[in-house]
């Protein structure tokens, strides 16, 4: 008998879908760790070694430039102000007398000197007392939000001794640190987008104002101060983010992430040529 033998059906040619290459502009980025930090912050503390007679604010209350926060004991200096008050009533009628008999010419121009340092003498020391009145009235020295306060009306100050925080949220400012290898990469007011870890749908927009001129003695990176001039009353001092540097565009080819086929180690595409 004999046995017919047929060939194989042909496969069907695979179908393969085709895109044009194209050319777009890519947006550069650079993303690092950012620190997010009050524009002006400050704990405030007591100059001089007082009694606390009174205290002027609530803590988390925002408070304005040159409002009075704190006070301390001043009696005794207003005591002696009043003492030199008096002498300087004193003195200032008797150097009108001087001036007067000196313009005669009946008093020599020495005594008239003296009668004249006498006095000033005078309101050197009252200036001196006013100075001090000031440094127990311890004041904002910018518009902020007052932090939590550690003492109570009547405690005794020591000199130095830290009394509550200030800060100024109205804008924040960064620390951004990035290799030194990517220094080349970042310049004046450069544009930086910050995306905080605590509010991931919140989105900062600053721009890059300073540059540390040295690196970092530890982790050898270069140092950049960026300010956000709105900030959002969620964020607070001390906050992380993730910043994103925008860096120049790039005219490139582009291709769909699918069309790359991995071969012996290397990504290859396949392209039509002939129409094969």
């Amino acid at each position: 008998c004999s046995v017919l033998w047929a060939a194989p059906p042909a496969k069907p040619a695979p179908v393969v879908e085709v895109q044009a290459v194209v050319r777009q502009n890519i947006q550069q980025s650079f993303s690092a760790l950012a620190t997010l930090k009050a524009q002006e912050a400050v704990t405030l503390k007591a100059e001089v070694a007082g009694s606390v007679i009174s205290i002027h604010f609530a803590e988390g209350q925002t408070v304005s430039k040159g409002q009075l926060l704190v006070k301390l004991d001043d009696d005794l200096l207003h005591a002696e102000l009043a003492t030199y008050q008096a002498s300087l009533n004193l003195a200032n009628a008797e150097y009108q007398r001087y001036q007067a008999l000196f313009e005669q010419q009946q008093i020599s121009a020495l005594d008239y000197e003296r009668k004249k340092a006498e006095l000033a003498q005078i309101k050197a020391n009252m200036a001196l007392v006013q100075a001090k009145i000031r440094q127990r009235q311890i004041r904002a020295p910018f518009t902020g939000t007052i932090g939590l306060r550690h003492f109570s009306v009547g405690d005794v100050l020591q000199v130095n001794q830290a009394l509550v925080n200030l800060n100024s949220m109205s804008s924040l400012k960064a620390e951004i640190k990035i290799p030194e290898t990517s220094s080349h990469l970042v310049s004046l007011k450069q544009a930086v987008n910050f995306k905080v870890d605590a509010m991931p749908d919140l989105i900062l927009k600053g721009q890059i104002t300073a540059i540390e001129p040295s690196l970092d003695s530890n982790t050898r990176a270069v140092v950049l101060r960026a300010i956000i001039a709105q900030s959002d009353t969620r964020v607070r001092d001390g906050m992380t983010a993730r910043a994103s540097l925008n860096l120049s565009q790039k005219n490139s080819v582009v291709i769909p992430e699918q069309a790359l086929v991995a071969q012996g180690g290397k990504f290859i595409v396949f392209i039509v040529r002939d129409g094969v």
